[in-house]
């Protein structure tokens, strides 16, 4: 592994000469502002790659064991030599990355921290640093053969694989399963059973609580949902008024700001009108807050909005004037249980500006990983309020359990 420091006018330089002398594989440790001379600005960063050009025995002998010199002659070697050697080199080589591990989890915190106070665009860069650690942690860890020797016991060490199986982050798995283990007695640990309802209950508490929507007679609850396209929004919508119009009995009031396509103000006249329930299209903020206005006797009034790509800041911003300024309105992000954790992690990013209180979760049916699902919520810190498991309007939608979830993700 070979580790150096490049100096350049921006980060687009520096990367460029990275890349020219280490290839497209090299991993950005750290970068960071300097003031040079005259009071010019100049970036540094260390980056690190792979050396395949291997190391002369001289070398190896002065870097894994400085107090010693491997002997040259290839006789010289027995098998026990040679065993005794690697244990040691994956000694120091531990011991070298324990380090690098604890700064990894301190700057995973501390994103976290930022993303919650100040999400948006602004964080990526530090994201992306933070990627880049953790890959080089991992081939580190995959060069000392450590990868395998986590502290655990027999059962915990098969949770763990099962959470790490399910894509549960490597830092919240590892926390949850040194957890169980202090908290179980070692015989304890023995028993399958009672370490997994134990680890489920751990797993449920690291988990948001969320609530249904509460109707209590005075004032509407008015729930606003966003999200990009295809997650299912207005199918969510249409389920909730149905449970709250024809089986609760309540008035409901359905309102649309999703005047971009045509098909889906149709699909949501279609459902109002078998559910016999208004529903008004506003075309401003304006147009919305006189329609919740004029609908104050309604017990619930729902919002659908027009599907967004996280990556248009514009249309992101648009929608954040209907919203962003209005506490009477709860905004829930719809995401699909179906997504990658990276591109969830942007999702929420990028939204996370409008204000929303509450995440829904859709197509749990359509997926057997529920890791990126906990990983996001526990993340952002967001409940999760509700579940859909089909397209069958009222019935697949349920209030999320936290409880339910982790059992779910542990088989």
């Amino acid at each position: 592994m070979r580790v150096k420091k490049y100096t350049a006018s921006t980060i687009k330089d520096a990367l460029a000469l990275i890349r020219r002398e280490m290839g497209e594989n090299a991993l950005i440790i750290s970068t960071r502002e300097m003031n040079g001379r005259l009071g010019r600005r100049f970036v540094e960063v260390t980056a690190a790659a792979d050396d395949a050009s291997p190391l002369k025995e001289d070398e190896i002998a002065e870097r894994l064991e400085p107090t010693k010199r491997v002997k040259k002659a290839e006789s010289a070697y027995t098998p026990s030599d040679i065993e005794e050697q690697i244990v040691k080199n994956r000694m120091l080589l531990s011991q070298s990355i324990e380090p690098l591990k604890q700064e990894l989890f301190a700057i995973r915190s501390l994103v976290d921290e930022m993303r919650r106070n100040h999400a948006g665009p602004d964080i990526e860069p530090l994201r992306e640093e933070m990627r880049d650690l953790k890959r080089l942690f991992s081939v580190l860890s995959r060069r000392a053969g450590l990868t395998e020797e986590l502290d655990f016991s027999e059962i915990p060490l098969q949770l763990y694989r099962t959470l790490i199986g399910n894509e549960l982050e490597e830092s919240l798995s590892y926390n949850l399963v040194e957890a169980l283990n202090n908290r179980l007695q070692k015989e304890e640990l023995k028993d399958i059973s009672l370490a997994r309802k134990s680890l489920e209950e751990l797993l449920a508490n690291v988990m948001p609580a969320g609530k249904p929507i509460a109707l209590n007679g005075g004032r509407p609850a008015v729930l606003a949902f966003i999200g990009p396209t295809g997650v299912g929004k207005t199918t969510t919508i249409a389920k909730l008024a149905a449970r709250c119009s024809l089986q609760m009995k309540r008035k409901v009031c359905l309102i649309t700001i999703d005047t971009y396509r045509i098909a889906a103000v149709e699909q949501l006249k279609t459902y109002a009108r078998i559910m016999n329930i208004p529903l008004f299209v506003s075309y401003s903020p304006d147009e919305m807050r006189q329609a919740i206005a004029d609908n104050s006797d309604a017990s619930l009034i729902l919002i659908d909005t027009a599907g967004r790509s996280q990556a248009d800041e514009e249309q992101v911003k648009d929608l954040k004037s209907y919203f962003a300024d209005d506490p009477g309105i709860e905004v829930m992000l719809v995401l699909s249980a179906t997504t990658k954790n990276r591109d969830l992690c942007d999702i929420t990013d990028r939204f996370f500006p409008i204000g929303p209180r509450k995440l829904v979760f859709t197509k749990l049916d359509e997926t057997t990983t529920y890791g990126p699902v906990v990983n996001e919520t526990v993340r952002t810190k967001l409940p999760i309020a509700y579940f859909t498991t089909g397209q069958n309007v009222p019935d697949d939608i349920e209030a999320a359990n936290p409880g339910k979830l982790a059992r779910m993700l542990l088989g």
